[in-house]
């Protein structure tokens, strides 16, 4: 390395470097995803994390009822994620596939409802999907959500089956869904 020019070994320290952080950062990445996997596999809320929400019409709706008896599928969608305007149509059909079995729950993220109502008047009437408000978006942090879109799909024993990161495609979540039907 002597034949090398001081600019050149500082260019090749700066990439070694970058390397080490980029090989740290997958590991932090990995070990932390797979231990919030294990923390999330079963669903046991109590009072400070989550269960109880109110749905757009003023009723009750608790996550765990369906949980144990039905594949349930949870998704979070707010008014300000584009991806939601897409998601909740693909849901909607996905929700009249699997009627038997399959409960869908569209979780509002951090908004009052009034403004959800907003958003939803310009969508279509999504019958098979129970609405609900998390306004102090207790279920995000809960799950260890930490971009949109996201859906947890539970399998019949209440365990999380999926947790899907990425934009929802009609194959992804239908996979997802029959992968829970099958555990």
């Amino acid at each position: 390395m002597s034949h090398l020019t001081r600019a050149q070994k500082i260019f090749l320290f700066f990439l070694a470097c970058v390397a080490g952080v980029a090989i740290l950062g997958t590991v932090y990445v990995y070990v932390k995803s797979n231990a919030e996997n294990e923390a999330l596999r079963t669903f046991y809320p109590d009072e400070t994390t989550i269960d109880q929400y109110k749905g757009l019409k003023g009723e009750t709706v608790t996550i765990t009822d369906s949980l144990g008896e039905e594949v349930t599928v949870v998704t979070l969608w707010a008014s300000w994620s584009p991806y939601s305007r897409d998601e909740l149509p693909l849901i909607d059909r996905l929700s009249q596939e699997f009627t038997d079995d399959v409960s869908f729950i569209a979780l509002n993220r951090k908004e009052s409802k009034e403004q959800a109502n907003r958003f939803l008047a310009t969508m279509p009437n999504y019958e098979h999907i129970k609405f609900v408000i998390d306004s102090a978006d207790t279920y995000y942090g809960a799950v260890g959500g930490y971009a949109m879109p996201e859906t947890i799909v539970y399998n019949r024993k209440g365990e999380v089956s999926s947790h899907i990161r990425v934009v929802l495609t009609e194959e992804i979540l239908r996979e997802a869904i029959k992968a829970a039907q099958d555990e």
